[in-house]
């Protein structure tokens, strides 16, 4: 049975002041106002108070907007309103208000005419001119008026039914909840009760006059924008934040093309094409790059820095640095193998008009990141996800039953539980909806599954759950990708016969996999290569029709390379299983332990060295790894070869350009600025070049005899 309009939960009526921004396409109306406290404590809400909201599955803008620093509001926004010592003063709250469900707990899509709403009246003491309904908002005008450009439109009260709009912050959301917070503590304070906020309410309607260049823009992505410009220009952004929210940087674009676009259970993302890393294996929330612990193999500001990385750019903080977004433009176009003269054109403009800040089109944006999904986001979704330590976990997660959206809640509570009294109340809250829920779980069901996740990501000695070993991982992909598929096909050949044929290797791919029959390797024995794919099957990766342009050739390469690498890398894991200890010794002798990792991730302590320049070095190093396990897969059974050939080929070989880079890595790690280097210093010696060869020779003879028992 509907209710009448005297038996809803209404609003008090609140003055307002029309107006309207129409500076571009966009039209934005809003209405200014101010609430007491008390009022504003009442009629106004954060994300996280909508009902249901354990139960949806967020986006990422909803999650973000729905994130509340409660230390900063108790510990310093509160005082400062408690403080009778200085003069306090808020700016503004916007205000969204939004068509809502509240029996789904969802919000609409927008106030449709054709939904059910229930209208609240204004007390029968207001003479209005005239009236507008929108949805389940009424407003009151003083006079009447044509349309809402008339003067008349400016004046007025309004209000609405609570059940059926949800006015949720998106700027002032930590100044809203100090005001709860006080009002909640000091209710009967009158100075408390008293005091007003100036609150702007927007509202996407266009009998409001709002209007919008995308009519299939949704309610959502319209807050997402307003929500990350206002932060933007009202304090600096966090990273992580921006990165999710931002939709003008490239490089947010391209993170976010990485990972889902909200919680979801399982692991279906993994096998979409393009695939998606889940958030569930993503610390979206922390502003942590690290993930040694916890449910995460990679997080929002590691993904940030390999695709900074991968594309060979530098992110722009200020952009009035026209030759900083030029030099960026430049490398996005040879990275991605795009077009962006447009840009280009408009970067020429911007300067022409100085401190112009340069903005890049939407088309520019799709432009680029069509390109980098093609690219980029299946070999970097192959390593973070098919790596052996990361597949551990994962697998391990599978099994629990940890990858639910539900355990996703819990963690994030779970981490911040500590961090004041709203944390602990909100973690508390979460533990008694799970104990009624459908499928009860118990606090005890989540850190039991959190413990088996730690148990494997084991001690601190251990390497690739650290950032820093992620980190050389796609220095080493990077390098990686570059062989071609002739200088693939070239280096087998070269295996088999003995010779190569140099015109062919041109680093210009091909798609002509049927090798001359004898530079088939001979999988039959060997236990590297009893289970390697056959050439042909990598093109199931893709697109059934690959194209011959470049950037379909080199998206096409990247594949490849990306499966390979997972491949040669777990291959050779297997074999070494404690390759990823920072005490795992090459090469015993009577003086000291030929450390394989000392002089790059290790230190002279024997702890993680987390520089960047360590990251790079152990990049060689997994370089190494991969092409020593891409060398044994590919040998021929026959005849039996000895180490000293193999070192000859990969260290100082001209033969093809695969072992031209592994000569290179080679010579960087022995140099005096690489490992060998860095050990005569650890040692207190002077540095041999000899001495410094043969500590990159002890290493990859260790590979190679691992594989090889």
């Amino acid at each position: 049975m509907s209710r009448s309009a005297s038996e809803i939960d209404t609003t008090p009526p609140f003055n307002f002041i029309y107006g309207r921004y129409k500076l571009s396409e966009w039209e934005i109306p809003y209405f200014t106002t101010s609430l007491t406290f008390r009022d504003a404590a009442r009629s106004l809400q954060l994300t996280s108070e909508m009902p249901g909201g354990e139960n949806v599955k967020w986006t990422l803008a909803e999650l973000y907007q729905r994130d509340i620093n409660w230390a900063r509001v108790e510990d310093q926004i509160v005082p400062y309103l408690k403080n009778l010592d200085r003069p306090q003063f808020f700016n503004s709250i916007t205000v969204a208000l939004l068509p809502l469900d509240r029996n789904k707990g969802e919000i609409l899509d927008s106030f449709s005419e054709t939904e059910e709403w229930i209208l609240p009246n204004f007390d029968s003491s207001f003479s209005f001119g005239k009236q507008l309904d929108i949805g389940p908002i009424k407003f009151g005008f003083w006079d009447s008026w044509l349309n809402v450009d008339d003067p008349e439109f400016q004046i007025g009260k309004m209000l609405w039914n609570r059940d059926q709009v949800f006015p949720v912050a998106i700027d002032g959301q930590h100044r809203l909840a100090a005001i709860k917070d006080l009002i909640e503590i000091s209710a009967s304070d009158d100075k408390v009760i008293k005091s007003r906020v100036p609150i702007i309410f927007v509202l996407f309607d266009p009998r409001l006059g709002f209007k919008t260049p995308n009519p299939d823009e949704t309610i959502v992505s319209i807050l997402r924008r307003l929500f990350i410009d206002l932060n933007k220009h009202a304090m600096t952004v966090r990273r992580g934040r921006q990165i999710l929210l931002d939709d003008q940087d490239p490089t947010a674009r391209c993170v976010r093309a990485l990972v889902a676009n909200g919680l979801e259970d399982g692991l279906a993302g993994l096998k979409t094409i393009p695939p998606y890393i889940p958030l569930s294996l993503t610390d979206w929330h922390s502003e942590q790059a690290k993930f040694d612990e916890g449910p995460y193999v990679t997080t929002i500001l590691g993904l940030d820095w390999i695709v900074l990385k991968a594309l060979g750019i530098k992110p722009i903080s200020d952009w009035t640095d026209y030759t900083g977004v030029r030099n960026q433009i430049d490398r996005l176009q040879k990275a991605l193998q795009i077009d962006l003269a447009e840009a280009s054109d408009r970067l020429d403009q911007a300067e022409e008009v100085d401190q112009t800040p340069f903005t890049y089109s939407n088309d520019d944006l799709d432009h680029i990141v069509k390109a980098f999904k093609s690219m980029w986001v299946a070999p970097i979704v192959d390593v973070i996800t098919s790596l052996r330590p990361y597949k551990a976990v994962i697998d391990r997660r599978e099994a629990d039953d940890s990858l639910s959206v539900e355990f996703q809640q819990w963690f994030k509570l779970f981490e911040e539980r500590d961090s004041g009294k709203h944390s602990q109340d909100s973690y508390q809250s979460f533990l008694r909806r799970m104990r009624t829920a459908p499928t009860p779980r118990s606090e005890n069901h989540f850190t039991e599954n959190l413990g088996k996740i730690s148990t494997i990501k084991g001690h601190s000695g251990n390497l690739e759950y650290s950032v820093i070993f992620q980190k050389a991982v796609f220095f080493a992909l990077i390098e990686y990708v570059k062989v071609t598929q002739p200088d693939y096909d070239a280096f087998v050949f070269w295996l088999n016969n003995g010779d190569y044929d140099d015109e062919s290797d041109t680093g210009d791919p091909n798609f002509d996999f049927d090798l001359p029959e004898s530079a088939e390797p001979d999988t039959s024995s060997h236990p590297v290569k009893a289970d390697l794919p056959p050439n042909d099957s990598w093109t199931s990766a893709l697109s059934p029709a690959i194209a011959t342009s470049g950037f379909d050739v080199q998206a096409f390469r990247y594949r490849n390379r990306a499966l390979e690498f997972v491949k040669y890398f777990n291959v050779v894991c297997d074999a070494l299983p404690s390759l990823m200890g920072t005490a795992v010794a090459c090469r015993p002798d009577e003086n000291n332990q030929h450390y394989f990792w000392l002089g790059s991730l290790r230190n002279s302590q024997g702890t993680i060295d987390f520089s960047e320049g360590a990251a790079k070095r152990a990049g060689d190093l997994i370089f190494l790894i991969v092409a020593v396990g891409f060398y044994a897969a590919h040998l021929p059974a026959e005849p039996e070869v000895d180490f000293e050939d193999i070192w000859a080929d990969l260290s100082s070989n001209p033969g093809p350009s695969f072992l031209k880079r592994t000569e290179r890595a080679i010579q960087r790690l022995s140099a005096e600025s690489g490992i060998s280097g860095r050990i005569a210093k650890i040692q207190d010696e002077e540095y041999d070049e000899q001495v410094a060869y043969n500590e990159i020779y002890v290493r990859v003879a260790a590979l190679w005899n691992a594989l090889n028992p």
